[in-house]
């Protein structure tokens, strides 16, 4: 099913790539379709069709009254189903790159969580969402996820076994890695 997804990406076209929802136009037939705020842009980037495609997204959600928020997500599908996505933070708030606390950061990875689910709900064939909630018993939102970070450097700079101290260093890591040992 691979090859569908290369198609409803328009991978083998000229203009591959485009602006996609999971939304199901009830009237196909008349000449405009509207839609609620929420589209995913995709950018295909480059695709073997017998390994793997990578894109950029960026997430056209709507975000609270007062948020300005601008993601572009890179995405790797390999044909055996392994999805993975890569994002660059610049920015939390005020607070550039070289100083993000772990709460913003925290708050940034749910947000992502959830937005990446959107975005591979928005690009994913009915069939192959249809197949997603088949192996996860008609709840895929449980599939498993798993964040990997990286950073320059980590404040305050202490050796590994003060950070697991039951106290303020610890906690400020289990909001981000959730139980840690």
């Amino acid at each position: 099913d691979f090859s569908s997804l290369l198609d409803r990406l328009g991978a083998r076209t000229r203009h591959a790539g485009g602006r996609f929802t999971a939304f199901i136009d009830p009237a196909p037939n008349n000449q405009t379709v509207w839609t609620a705020a929420g589209l995913t842009d995709l950018t295909l980037l480059d695709f073997d069709p017998a390994y793997c495609m990578n894109s950029e997204a960026e997430i056209l959600f709507p975000e609270a009254p007062g948020v300005t928020q601008i993601e572009h997500v890179g995405i790797h599908i390999a044909i055996h189903g392994t999805v993975a996505y890569g994002v660059r933070v610049e920015a939390i708030g005020p607070r550039l790159a070289d100083d993000i606390s772990i709460d913003l950061l925290s708050r940034m990875l749910v947000d992502l969580q959830q937005d990446s689910s959107a975005i591979l709900n928005d690009i994913l064939t009915e069939n192959q969402r249809r197949m997603i909630n088949v192996a996860y018993r008609g709840d895929a939102s449980t599939r498993p996820k798993y964040l990997v970070l990286f950073a320059d450097k980590v404040e305050p700079m202490v050796p590994a076994k003060e950070y697991v101290d039951h106290g303020d260093n610890e906690n400020e890591l289990k909001q981000v890695l959730g139980e840690v040992w």
